[in-house]
């Protein structure tokens, strides 16, 4: 004779209350709603950096070392952590509420995809600046602001459709460890540009 494992009282109450649990995370992640314009705030703030990066670079990378070049790579990352700011603040103020990873990975670009979408275009946008071409620089910065933003949309879309698996973001040791890694790589730029 076959005997079924006995299930203790409260275990049938626990798989219920699991499960609720993740039709309620399924009915949230369902229900929030992004800032109006994001995605185009976000790529023309990434277009605006990455440009500015660029010829600001090169403007200082020049026979007379155009420190307004530095000036001009510095208003550029101004403009950025600008819009990200308020964009974060419009989405809290909208849904009331906080995901996790959509800051890092979507907004802040630590997707693997938003990434490399930055990451060559920041590298195409350099070479076009500094080979004198500004049309095809200006190009590739619009590009990749477009690339930027397109891949923070698809963050969204599989966030949404699965967000128990995605709802984890970039540690903050990550985090800074990028901005360390770009610090030391600005500087080693304009140690070798002299």
């Amino acid at each position: 004779m076959e005997t079924t494992p006995q299930r203790s009282p409260g275990s049938d109450d626990a798989v219920a209350q699991l499960q609720a649990a993740e039709l309620a995370r399924q009915r949230l992640a369902g229900d929030l709603r992004l800032p109006s314009g994001l995605y185009a705030w976000l790529g023309a703030a990434v277009a605006v950096q990455v440009a500015t990066a660029a010829f600001g670079l090169a403007a200082f990378n020049g026979d007379d070392q155009n420190a307004g070049g530095l000036l001009l790579l510095a208003a550029g990352c101004a403009v950025f952590a600008v819009v990200v700011l308020v964009q974060i603040a419009r989405f809290r103020r909208l849904n009331r509420a906080t995901v996790g990873g959509w800051v890092s990975q979507a907004v802040l670009g630590s997707s693997n995809l938003a990434s490399v979408a930055y990451g060559g275009g920041l590298a195409a946008t350099m070479w076009a600046a500094f080979d004198d071409q500004p049309v095809l620089a200006l190009a590739a910065a619009l590009a990749t602001g477009a690339a930027y933003a397109a891949a923070a949309h698809h963050w969204w879309r599989v966030y949404r459709s699965d967000p128990a698996r995605h709802a984890r973001g970039a540690s903050r040791a990550f985090l800074a460890a990028c901005v360390l890694a770009a610090v030391v790589g600005l500087v080693a730029l304009l140690v070798a540009s002299r």
